[in-house]
C-alpha cells in the first residue's frame, strides 16, 4: 500500500478508495469540491435563518474539516500527523 506521504507530483493527491488503495486524486477534483462547498456554506449562511452563534459555529467546523481533507487530499496530512518535536 502506498502511504500518502509518499506522492512524488505536487498538486495530485491521494484519494483512499474502498478497497484501502490509494489512487490519484487530480487537482481539477480538488478545486471543484472546494467549489461546492464554499456555494453550499454561502447559501446556508445567506438563506436559512439561525443565530449568529450557530453560524460560527457551523463555518468553523466546515472550515476546519475542508482544511483536514485538503491536507490529506494532497498528502501532506501524514507530515502532520507523525510530527515529532525535538527536545
Amino acid at each position: 500500500m502506498v502511504s500518502a506521504v509518499s506522492c512524488p507530483r505536487l498538486g495530485r493527491g491521494l484519494l483512499l478508495n474502498v478497497f484501502g488503495e490509494y489512487k490519484d486524486m487530480p487537482l481539477v477534483n480538488i478545486v471543484v469540491a472546494l467549489i461546492v462547498v464554499g456555494l453550499a456554506l454561502w447559501l446556508i449562511n445567506n438563506f436559512i435563518p439561525m443565530a449568529s452563534s450557530i453560524k460560527t459555529i457551523l463555518n468553523v467546523v466546515v472550515v476546519v474539516a475542508v482544511a483536514v481533507w485538503v491536507l490529506q487530499a494532497v498528502g501532506m496530512w501524514g507530515r502532520v500527523t507523525s510530527y515529532k518535536f525535538v527536545n
